[in-house]
């Protein structure tokens, strides 16, 4: 990891959960200023990285009749909060911390598991306050049903958006899109199967290494102590799982 990419990464974690801060830093770079929250943003969609984020944006995008400006992809609890003050409606997307950060350090192994769960922790830590604010829906949530998802997000915001008619066919003209946008991101004729954001037998191979490394004495503090904000975010308790 470069020294710059190092002071970045440490920045993104310590000031990530100060609006006032991070988020003017960020607007200095042109790629970022569409990410942004407004006051006339339509939506925010955000969530820890790995979380279903990417397919929620392009399955939220291609159901409505007309482009809208979607604050998204910051993977900061600053722009939810930012987001919450501003009163723009939002979908906060949360996944089990085992399967987050397992895919997070497959995408970037720069980031060490240990790293990747204290960033869990801070990130959510940050919004419990704000829970209110957003509607919280699960990784299986909005892969598996994300038109229930819009219609929730319509419910608790009095909005009215176009829910994702989630038929196999629709879900491929996602991953397709996904597909195209990995291509375009990293400028190659081929899909890396390790970033691209739909499900890949490769990182679910990698991601059984990964697992293993969980059971570590001090990586398994970490992550008992991510699972239970997990639980606490969504108000179950881990006797409902099932």
């Amino acid at each position: 990891m470069t020294p710059l990419k190092f002071i970045t990464l440490q920045a993104r974690y310590w000031l990530g959960a100060y609006p006032s801060i991070i988020l003017p830093l960020l607007s200095l770079k042109e790629k970022n200023r569409q990410r942004l929250v407004r006051a006339d943003s339509h939506i925010v969609i955000e969530g820890f990285p790995r979380s279903g984020n990417t397919f929620a944006v392009a399955a939220f995008a291609i159901s409505q009749p007309h482009p809208l400006h979607i604050a998204t992809h910051l993977h900061l609890s600053g722009q939810v909060i930012k987001a919450a003050q501003l009163k723009v409606p939002t979908l906060l997307l949360i996944r089990n911390p085992k399967d987050a950060v397992s895919s997070l350090v497959i995408r970037d192994p720069h980031i060490s598991i240990l790293h990747g769960l204290k960033y869990y922790i801070k990130f959510h830590l940050a919004l419990l306050p704000f829970r209110n604010s957003f509607l919280t829906v699960t990784f299986e949530e909005a892969t598996t049903d994300f038109g229930q998802v819009v219609s929730r997000l319509n419910e608790k915001f009095d909005t009215l958006f176009i829910p994702f008619d989630h038929r196999d066919e629709n879900v491929r003209k996602v991953f397709d899109d996904l597909d195209s946008r990995d291509q375009r991101d990293t400028g190659k004729k081929h899909v890396t199967e390790t970033h691209v954001a739909r499900p890949s037998e490769e990182r679910e191979n990698k991601k059984k290494e990964i697992v293993e490394q969980l059971n570590n004495e001090v990586v398994g503090r970490w992550l008992t102590k991510a699972e239970q904000l997990y639980w606490e975010f969504l108000d179950t308790s881990p006797s409902r799982r099932n």
